[in-house]
């Protein structure tokens, strides 16, 4: 019965010390595991942001092309509408000298 008293506080050391790793073991996985979710969290991200750069790069191309188109056709109108004007004048011109 000595030997079991005598064992008994050297059991509740070893128990004490086996509790202890296996909370330190716990508390390293659960970090391993939120890294983990962070370093997913993280590349979906990126994946998510990349996809987005891309849509908006694709959007502002096409209104700079939208743009470009509806200036060229301006400066095309313009051009023409002063090519018509400068035609009339010369026809009056011509007119002109022929009296």
């Amino acid at each position: 019965m000595q030997s079991l008293v005598a064992a008994e506080p050297w059991l509740w050391g070893v128990m004490a010390v086996v509790m202890i790793v296996v909370l330190i073991w716990i508390r390293k996985d659960q970090k391993r595991q939120i890294r983990r979710a962070l370093q997913s969290t993280e590349s979906s991200l990126k994946e998510h942001t990349r996809r987005e750069a891309e849509v908006l790069t694709r959007s502002a191309r096409m209104l700079t092309r939208e743009e470009t188109n509806r200036l060229r056709g301006e400066i095309e109108n313009a051009i023409g509408a002063e090519s018509e004007e400068i035609r009339q004048r010369e026809k009056r011109l011509e007119e002109r000298e022929a009296l």
